[in-house]
Order: structure tokens, then C-alpha cells, then sequence
């Protein structure tokens, strides 16, 4: 459905926005053409695709212009993935999926050498731990609304991943961060929440290189990192906008 090439360019056709988005594709073909007329939008005569024109940049700067909050954490992510050779990531939700603010990833394993996450990067907001637990801070009426969403969208798989969600809860109750999917041999991945400026909820992330019989001993060292981290944070956020965390 969504075709990467080398120059790391994602392009679209109408039949694959309509897959995506769900909508007919008349629907989309109306769309697609005011977003081209707008500049939003360049077609791919090669490809006879869609994909992002240039001002799709200038927009992305202004986001990260507009939340001072991130640039603040950045440092403290940076220095805690550079000494500790972990990656670390600080995200919040846009509907379903989570949107990584900023990464920086300094695990050596396989997953992490190969695998893009940077400011913009995407995941299911039930696949890891960095989204459930941005679920498990939200407020009782605004989780809600979220599981329920979820659940919608996950049809039959809805009972499984409410269990997840549930288990998220009680580890963040018990230790302060939850644990995600991991692969054997490969990825531990610990998350947890925190309030920034104007009240936001917002989730952050410790992941890194595990041997499977070290997965409970290393969890809780990263635990404890992942917890200083959104502690020194929170403190900066306070420092700076006067934020509670």
C-alpha cells in the first residue's frame, strides 16, 4: 500500500489514500486535486502517485516552533541515549496513532540500526508501550473516548488489546511505567506519561538491546532511567513554563 523508495519519498495513489482513509475514491480524487491546486500536494508523473510537496516542511517546523516544551526535553533524552547506548523518544497522540516528537536512538541492535524513528514517526497507540501509556495518563473522559475508538477499530482483536491496556494500568500503578511488545533477543521497550505546559499529556520512552534470560533485571534498570528522565523533565518543564507534571 505505501511505497518507500531510496530517496526515503513516500508516494500514494488515489485507490491507496481511499484504502487508508475510507473514503470513496471520487471523495479522494476531489481531495487530492485541492491539496495539488494548494500546494500541499505534488503528483508523481513516473509514478503517477501523490506526495508531499515542500510545504509540508515549513509546516513541520512551525509545529516544533509552536511547542517549546519538546526542545527542552531534547537534551535530556539526548544525554540519557548517549550514555546509557539506549534509545529514548517522547511522543503525544494525533486520533489513533502516536506521534514521535523526538527520538534518538543509540541501541546497537538490529532493530534499532535499521528501523527510522525520528520527530514525525508513527505508531498504533495500542502497539507499544509509549502509547499505552500515554492512554493510562489521560483523564478518566478523555480515555474513555480513546479505548472506545479502539475498540471500534480492533473489531474481534478488542478484547486482547484491552487486556494490554488494563495490564498498563496496573504496571503503572505498581512501578510507574509499562512494559510493550518486545522481540526475543532483540528490543526491551519501558514507557511512561507526563504532564507538560497547558496541561498536555504526553509519553515517553526508554527501548533497547536485551538477551532474553537479562529481560527482568534490565527492564528494571531501565525503569529506573526511564523515571529519572521524565522526573528531570517535568522539573524543566516546571523551570521553564511553569508546567505540572
Amino acid at each position: 500500500m505505501l511505497r518507500v523508495f531510496r530517496s526515503g519519498v513516500t508516494i500514494l495513489t488515489n485507490s491507496e489514500l481511499a484504502l487508508r482513509t475510507g473514503l470513496p475514491r471520487p471523495t479522494v480524487s476531489r481531495l487530492t486535486r485541492s491539496l495539488v491546486d494548494a500546494g500541499f500536494l505534488m503528483y508523481d508523473m513516473e509514478h503517477r502517485a501523490y506526495r508531499l510537496a515542500a510545504v509540508c516542511l515549513s509546516l513541520g517546523e512551525a509545529f516544533q516552533r509552536a511547542i517549546p516544551e519538546v526542545r527542552v526535553a531534547e537534551p535530556f533524552m539526548k544525554e540519557v541515549a548517549e550514555r546509557h547506548q539506549v534509545n529514548a523518544g517522547l511522543a503525544t497522540a494525533d486520533q489513533l496513532e502516536m506521534v514521535y516528537l523526538a527520538a534518538y536512538r543509540e541501541s546497537q541492535d538490529p532493530v534499532s540500526r535499521t528501523r527510522r524513528v525520528s520527530a514525525g514517526y508513527r505508531v498504533p497507540i495500542w502497539r507499544s508501550a509509549i502509547g499505552r501509556a500515554y492512554v493510562v495518563g489521560l483523564e478518566p473522559g478523555p480515555r474513555e473516548a480513546v479505548l472506545h475508538r479502539v475498540a471500534q477499530s480492533a473489531g474481534k482483536a478488542w478484547p486482547g488489546l484491552k487486556e494490554r491496556f488494563e495490564q498498563a494500568r496496573i504496571e503503572i500503578d505498581c512501578q510507574g511505567y509499562c512494559s510493550g511488545d518486545w522481540e526475543p533477543g532483540v528490543l526491551v521497550g519501558i514507557g511512561t506519561w507526563l504532564i507538560g505546559p497547558n496541561n498536555t499529556c504526553y509519553a515517553l520512552n526508554i527501548s533497547a538491546q536485551v538477551i532474553d534470560a537479562q529481560r527482568t533485571s534490565l527492564e528494571q534498570k531501565y525503569g529506573k532511567l526511564l523515571l529519572q528522565l521524565s522526573a528531570d523533565i517535568s522539573k524543566a518543564w516546571n523551570e521553564s513554563f511553569g508546567a505540572s507534571a
